[in-house]
C-alpha cells in the first residue's frame, strides 16, 4: 500500500475535526430530564457565561437581537414543534427558543434532591456542653469520610419532624459506624428513646 502524501493527510485531518465540531455542537437534553410542558419552568442549559437566542417565531423565524443567559428560568407559554420535529418553546410576546438547548427546571430540581437523599441513619445524641465543649447545638458528629466537615445535613425524622445540622465534629464511633449520626442536644431535649433512626439529606 503506497503512504499517503501530506497533502491527503491534511484532508482526512480537517474531515475528522469538522465531524467532531458537529457532534460537539450539536443540541441535546438530557435523557435523565424530561422535557417541558405548557407552563412549567425551563432552565436554559447551554454554556456558562453565554446565552441562546430568541426567535420571534419557530418555523423560518428572525433572531430578535435577545439572548437568554446559561443557568436562568423562564415560563413556558406554550410549544410547537417545527417541520424537523424539534419541540420549541414561546415565553410569551411570540418569543421562541430552542428546547434542545433547555432542561424542565422542575424535574432539574427533583434530580438534585434524589441525588443528595443519602438514605436511613442511626441517629444517637450527646450535649457538648457536658462534655465541656461550646461548639453549641448546630452541629452533628458524622464519619468524615461520608460528610466532611461543613457539609450541611437535613435530618428527617419519621415522624416528619425536620432538623438542619452543620458536620462539625467526629467521634470513635463514627470509624465503626459510618451511616450513624451523633446529634448535638442538650440533655433535657434528647429522645427518650435514646437511638433514632432518620432520613438524610445533604443540602450543600
Amino acid at each position: 500500500m503506497k503512504n499517503l502524501n501530506n497533502k491527503t493527510i491534511k484532508v482526512i485531518l480537517a474531515s475528522l475535526i469538522a465531524v467532531a465540531l458537529i457532534i460537539i455542537a450539536k443540541p441535546t437534553q438530557s435523557d435523565e430530564v424530561q422535557a417541558a410542558t405548557k407552563g412549567e419552568d425551563v432552565a436554559i442549559n447551554y454554556v456558562p457565561g453565554y446565552g441562546i437566542a430568541v426567535w420571534n417565531g419557530y418555523i423560518e423565524g428572525s433572531f430578535t437581537g435577545q439572548y437568554l443567559n446559561h443557568g436562568t428560568t423562564w415560563k413556558i407559554v406554550n410549544t410547537a414543534t417545527d417541520t424537523t420535529g424539534n419541540l420549541w418553546y414561546d415565553l410569551g410576546a411570540n418569543q421562541w427558543i430552542d428546547s434542545r438547548y433547555t432542561q424542565n427546571a422542575a424535574a432539574i430540581s427533583q434530580a438534585a434532591e434524589q441525588a443528595s437523599n443519602q438514605g436511613t441513619f442511626k441517629l444517637s445524641f450527646y450535649d457538648p456542653k457536658v462534655l465541656g465543649s461550646n461548639m453549641g447545638y448546630s452541629g452533628v458528629a458524622a464519619n468524615l469520610s461520608v460528610f466532611p466537615k461543613g457539609t450541611k445535613l437535613k435530618i428527617t425524622l419519621s415522624d416528619g419532624t425536620v432538623w438542619y445540622r452543620t458536620v462539625n465534629d467526629t467521634g470513635g464511633f463514627a470509624y465503626g459506624n459510618p451511616r450513624q449520626l451523633d446529634v448535638a442536644m442538650p440533655n433535657y431535649a434528647i429522645p427518650s428513646a435514646g437511638i433514632l433512626y432518620a432520613n438524610v439529606q445533604v443540602i450543600y
